[in-house]
């Protein structure tokens, strides 16, 4: 490591060097978002090798001729279906249909061609999918769109990780989440603030996505976990094809248990709302001091009215009549909504596109003012500038406008928004665009270089409430006591309204991205490709919290940079196949940051108020990291096949850990402060296994893996006894040890197909995300530093995301064209697909509170879901292809418990009493259970049923939708 940005500039000439040697190496592997068909043509008579033979794929201006040994490749071939050629004067031209070309992977495709006397035509074959890769040697998946679309549910990217094991609430293999990085035609939309996906394309858009979860190439930086690559459709050279699909859910509520509106179901507002005046004058009769009602309301209505007790009363009912106007209001009758439209074709000889729109539209849970909305346009126009140049110009954007419940997890936070959809309903938007090129330019059939520019933009911004994000100067220190901070509008019931969320965020980011690539087939058995990548970063935030309290500010701007240079070798060879790579990666955080954490910005001034320019600062490291990877496949037969990989890999800590500053707005006393020093978050991972095809289109894959994960960043707090206050910044304190196995059964071929996959997982550490087991320092007067570490597990622990045992099945049926019983001369059961998904999957660990000793030491239940689907085809629908399609999710109306809500980890000073019921009690015990424990330890029988809250999936459901192809 390099300390100083001094050091920096003294060794960047040398850095350099570097890249530029590595650059001009024989390098790599595939390129970027592009397969390879290789193969062996022979005589059909004599087995021999035919040099001279041309293969073409159809389509397209890609093909190669075979050697003096019969062989041949093709390089750099998008991921599709293809049909093949193979022609050569004296023999019979052979075509082969439905060649599949996946991503990073080598179609192997041999011809064996029959001399011709005379003139016939040409041999037509259709490809058979192998059971087996010969050339995998990592652990992944790959979704094609046209063997999904039949899985119910399956409409994003989103939902196509939900089908791998070993992805589960998006934790790749036991990594926390965020570890895992995301490419659009080889371009990445990761949002690095905070290292999520900046948008989840559309499946209409897809021609396939590879989920890897072990073994990716050293091309691919920033993540530890896994890599999603998703490959966008492309338009046809010859002809123009269409594809317009739209959906609708049935109305039905979509929360467990009665409407939050019910009286009936609803003992407090039965109790307020219909009971006359006897109980809002006496108040609760089983209180042994009980008090009238209606003194809660309007600041206590006692000392109104000249103590006249009928108009106070009747003033209290008409208030809370008001206040509860949605007494008996009906929701759930409301249709979402899902549109997608998908073409493309040539344009002209030299040009074709292709383009994909969609537009969802859903309501929440519980009435809201407004639908969330989702708007998506994706597309590429490729542009064939001469014989052996290509242009690809893609990109991608997504517009959300969503509802957020603040305190949709919590008691206390509901009561801000159960009676009031204006205010107390947070409003997010979302605007996410990424555009890139990428230039292609062969220089001969055996290689080729690519120059691809990107770049992209992420905003996100939430709003609520009508109090001001920004105070004035001139406003009183006092300002937030009165009614802008905290209307009086209580009840006897307790649930507020009008108070709204004080949350004000407005956080931009962009990336420009360049990278260079050279790839090579330097001999048959070596493949090479090099290249540098290279990333510039703007990170712009300007976020309120607590305007209405504490009133916090995150307003900071920084511009971070980073590089990387890779190198991988891809040899096969008969009995061993082989990606070898090296990765070097290079960032530099361009923020100073404080030397003195307890007190990072000096003394205050005479009115108590701090100058953030006053505290000492040092310029950060620049931080290296070397990254080997190896991933080898031995292919002992046409049907068995052993791998293993070992990669080290290395992620840069998300921006929000780096360079983020939040200070209190009246004083500005440091409350939150990024580390720019944060050093990479490592994995060392090695996954061992086989893949064995068992006949009938069946294949068993299984893998075991092993993690040891370090550097994770925690958050620590810092505490001077003579500042005052608290300081928290971030630091690589953490660690896990992730180990299990993935068993995978398919079947691709046939009228049945489907997929068992099981994943028996073991995560373990110190804390599941950066800021669950805070470390804390304090420095008193004598500046002696202690160390507290309550927060801190004594031992290690199952990480609260952890699930021992995964199960996911899905099995699809379809029926031929002849296929069940005849009714008036037609098949009314054929064409037909039936299809089922489901999943099985343990609980989550949790900590009792009748043992805080003993961390994550119990599990929450199993969890179950099935989802249904069948769909019938209609190929000739007013002259376009049609099908109709029914959907049915969560079929047995299963139950899963609201994690968040009900299973936070007690302490001595909170010890969670919902928790404390639900392991006591039954959930709908009327007087005990969970689902109305918010009465216990109240004065007043204010029962509230908290169904809504208790479960975190929706009751079963019910989904039409229609599909035209033309």
């Amino acid at each position: 490591m390099v300390s100083g940005l001094e050091g920096f500039r003294k060794r960047s000439a040398r850095w350099w060097g570097v890249l530029g040697l590595l650059v001009l190496l024989p390098t790599g592997v595939v390129a970027q978002n592009v397969g390879r068909i290789a193969g062996v043509v022979t005589d059909a008579t004599t087995g021999d090798p035919l040099p001279g033979v041309n293969v073409t794929i159809e389509g397209t201006t890609l093909g190669a001729a075979s050697d003096i040994d019969g062989q041949y490749y093709i390089l750099n071939v998008p991921p599709g279906r293809y049909t093949v050629r193979a022609s050569m004067i004296g023999y019979q031209p052979v075509v082969v249909e439905n060649v599949v070309v996946h991503a990073d992977r080598t179609t192997e495709l041999n011809f064996a061609l029959q001399e011709a006397t005379v003139e016939i035509g040409e041999i037509v074959v259709q490809a058979v999918r192998p059971d087996v890769e010969r050339d995998k040697t990592s652990t992944s998946q790959i979704v094609r769109f046209d063997e999904v679309q039949a899985i119910p549910g399956i409409r994003d990217i989103g939902d196509v990780l939900t089908l791998a094991a070993d992805v589960i609430d998006g934790h790749f293999r036991g990594g926390r989440q965020g570890e895992e990085y995301y490419t659009l035609q080889g371009m990445g939309i990761v949002n690095p603030l905070d290292n999520s996906s900046a948008f989840m394309p559309i499946m209409s858009a897809v021609e396939e996505v590879e989920v890897i979860t072990s073994g990716f190439s050293a091309r691919y930086g920033n993540a530890q976990s896994g890599v999603v690559r998703i490959s966008m459709k492309e338009g046809s050279r010859t002809h123009w094809s269409t594809r317009i699909d739209s959906r609708f859910r049935a109305p039905g509520r979509k929360h467990f248990g009665p409407s939050v509106f019910d009286p009936e179901a609803n003992p407090y507002l039965k109790l307020l709302y219909y009971n006359e005046g006897n109980i809002w004058l006496t108040g609760d009769p089983g209180s042994d001091t009980p008090q009238p009602f209606y003194g809660a309301m309007a600041s206590g209505l006692t000392s109104y009215f000249a103590g006249d007790t009928l108009a106070q009363l009747a003033m209290a009912r008409a208030l809370y009549e008001q206040m509860r106007r949605d007494i008996n209001r009906k929701y759930g009758d409301e249709i979402d909504y899902q549109l997608e439209l998908a073409t493309g074709g040539p344009i002209n000889e030299r040009m074709r596109m292709f383009m994909a729109l969609g537009i969802r539209k859903e309501w929440p849970f519980l009435p809201t003012e407004n639908p969330d909305v989702e708007y998506q346009a994706m597309g590429n126009v490729v542009v064939d500038v001469t014989q052996n140049t290509t242009f690809r110009l893609s990109g991608g954007m997504a517009h959300q406008r969503n509802n957020v419940f603040p305190g949709r997890n919590s008691v206390s936070g509901y009561q801000r928004w159960l009676w009031d959809r204006i205010v107390g309903i947070e409003d997010r938007r979302r605007t996410n665009v990424q555009l890139g090129g990428r230039f292609t330019h062969v220089l001969s059939p055996s290689t080729y270089y690519e120059l691809q520019l990107s770049t992209l933009h992420t905003f996100d911004e939430i709003g609520s409430a009508p109090t001001p994000p920004v105070l004035p100067d001139t406003v009183d220190l006092n300002w937030a006591v009165g009614t802008l901070s905290w209307p009086n509008n209580n009840s006897p019931d307790g649930i507020n309204y009008q108070v709204g969320n004080d949350l004000f965020q407005r956080e931009k980011t962009r990336t420009i991205s360049f990278e260079g690539s050279f790839t090579s087939q330097v001999t048959p058995a070596h493949l090479v490709q090099g290249g540098v990548q290279i990333n510039s970063y703007l990170i712009d935030v300007s976020n309120f919290i607590n305007v209405r309290s504490t009133r916090y500010e995150e307003n900071y701007r920084a511009r971070p940079f980073e590089g990387a240079v890779y190198l991988q070798d891809k040899m096969e060879f008969e009995g061993l196949i082989a990606n070898v790579g090296l990765r070097l990666d290079v960032w530099y955080s361009g923020m100073d940051y404080y030397v003195d954490l307890f007190e990072p910005f000096g003394k205050p001034d005479s009115v108590g108020r701090f100058d953030p320019g006053k505290g000492v600062r040092e310029k950060p490291p620049v931080h290296v990291r070397l990254q080997p990877r190896l991933g080898i496949s031995f292919p002992i037969s046409s049907t068995t096949v052993f791998h293993l990989n070992y990669g080290s890999f290395m992620q840069r800590p998300s921006f929000q850990y780096i360079v983020s500053r939040q200070i209190g707005q009246l004083r500005n006393e440091p409350i939150y402060l990024g580390n720019p020093r944060l050093r990479p978050e490592t994995t060392n991972s090695y996954d061992v296994g086989f893949v064995q095809a068992l006949g009938g289109g069946f294949t068993l894959d299984v893998s075991g893996y092993y993690k040891d994960v370090k550097n994770l960043v925690q958050q620590a707090d810092f505490i001077d006894d003579r500042a005052g206050y608290q300081v928290s910044s971030y630091f690589n304190l953490d660690y896990a040890d992730i180990r299990g196995f993935r068993i995978a059964l398919t079947k691709r071929r046939g009228s049945f197909t489907g997929a068992i996959n099981y994943q028996y997982s073991h995560a373990t550490g110190k804390s599941p995300t950066a800021t669950a087991a805070t470390p804390i320092f304090n420095r008193d007067t004598l500046g002696v530093v202690t160390t507290d570490l309550t927060n801190v597990p004594t031992r290690d622990i199952l990480l609260d995301f952890d699930r021992r045992h995964n199960l996911i099945v899905t099995a699809t049926y379809a029926t031929g064209a002849n296929w069940g019983p005849r009714i008036f001369g037609k098949y009314v059961l054929n064409n037909m697909t039936f299809s089922v998904y489901s999943t099985l999957r343990s609980g989550r660990p949790y900590t009792s509170p009748s043992d805080l000793r003993r961390i994550n030491a119990k599990s929450t239940p199993a969890e179950y879901n099935t989802d249904l689907k069948i769909s019938k085809r209609f190929r000739n629908f007013f002259g376009a292809s049609a099908s109709f399609y029914f959907e049915v999710f969560n079929l047995f109306n299963n139950k899963i418990l609201n994690y968040s809500y009900l299973f936070r980890r007690p302490t001595p000073t909170n010890p969670n009493l919902p928790l404390q019921y639900y392991e006591q009690y039954g959930i709908d015990d009327r007087e005990n259970g969970v689902r109305y424990w918010w009465d216990k330890g109240r004065q007043g029988p204010f029962a509230v049923d908290q169904s809504f809250l208790i479960y975190s999936n929706e009751p079963r459901s019910y989904h039409f939708g229609m599909i035209l192809e033309f």
